[in-house]
């Protein structure tokens, strides 16, 4: 699964949803979800800019 496209899409949705969530339960634990919110943009960030693997 490493590398191919759709995990990728599949992490980023799941990143996303994750995102969503934790917007959520901002008003009750806000340091908490920012602190995931922002591990999730590193999630995405990283899916969106990994090189992709070479074919031979």
């Amino acid at each position: 699964m490493t590398g191919t496209t759709w995990a990728r899409v599949v992490g980023l949705g799941l990143a996303g949803l994750c995102m969503l969530a934790n917007f959520m339960w901002l008003p009750y634990t806000p340091w908490w979800a920012l602190l995931f919110s922002a591990i999730d943009v590193l999630v995405i960030w990283g899916l969106c800019v990994a090189p992709r693997p070479m074919r031979d």
